[in-house]
């Protein structure tokens, strides 16, 4: 009966809390393990860098920093050993591919490649070339949403300067004109997105060895003369 109740205490005092402790910590090294910078990555001079698991980050065995992740964020911050005053900030761009540390005080923007498979998001993006070709595929579909969106901002706007110019004829006050500027500034926007998006087509173009496919549009009617007029209808402007 001695040696059970010795047993049962020696298990709690010396066995468990051990036990409890690795539990615990299992979980956080393996969160740790897969956030999307922890990996080997060249830079620009062609030396190498690791960011561990647990924080480190290493070059040639001698740790020289550490890292952590914002909270909520897939934005990271590193600090660097002997660094006072500053420190980087720092993101995982291009599909896991590349990693931009910009320094906080004069901004200047330092980009590495990675070396290995990593922790990536995208089970499918291996390697350079695999992540060129989902970011041609997703540039295509945003061409084509937005483009989408662009035709509808264009048919709405033009529908609300038709709806004003009613209004105006009939002597009425019209609200339709600050939504024509605001459909209007948003289509400059869109614009402006497609723009980039071709851009960056043209520069992956030539590399992965195809074109583009370009977005089909819908039909969208013209806009009509507004409620409450009959179609055809043209306002006349009244005699002063």
């Amino acid at each position: 009966m001695i040696s059970t109740s010795l047993t049962a205490t020696t298990f709690r005092s010396w066995i468990l809390p051990p036990v409890m402790t690795l539990l615990l910590l299992v979980p956080s090294l393996v969160q740790a393990g897969m956030e999307e910078i922890v990996g080997t990555w060249r830079r620009p001079d062609k030396s190498f860098v690791e960011f561990r698991a647990n924080g480190a980050v290493v070059t040639r065995d001698l740790q020289v920093g550490s890292w952590q992740r914002l909270r909520d964020t897939r934005k990271y911050v590193v600090n660097m050993k002997g660094a006072l005053g500053y420190f980087f900030h720092t993101q995982v761009i291009s599909y896991q591919r590349k990693l931009s540390m910009k320094h906080s005080t004069n901004g200047v923007e330092t980009v590495m490649d990675r070396l290995d498979s990593g922790p990536t998001t995208n089970p499918d993006v291996h390697t350079e070339h695999s992540a060129m070709e989902a970011e041609f595929a997703d540039l295509e579909d945003d061409w084509q949403r937005t483009s989408l969106h662009l035709q509808t901002l264009l048919a709405e706007a033009a529908e609300a300067r038709q709806k004003h110019e009613v209004a105006r004829a009939l002597g009425r006050i019209s609200s339709h004109l600050v939504t024509a500027q605001q459909k209007e500034g948003a289509a400059r926007g869109a614009e402006g997105h497609i723009r980039d998006i071709k851009k960056r087509l043209s520069i992956l173009e030539p590399i992965l060895g195809k074109k583009a496919r370009p977005p089909t549009l819908s039909a969208v009617p013209p806009p009509g003369p507004g409620p409450g007029f009959p179609p055809g209808f043209v306002p006349v402007m009244p005699r002063r």
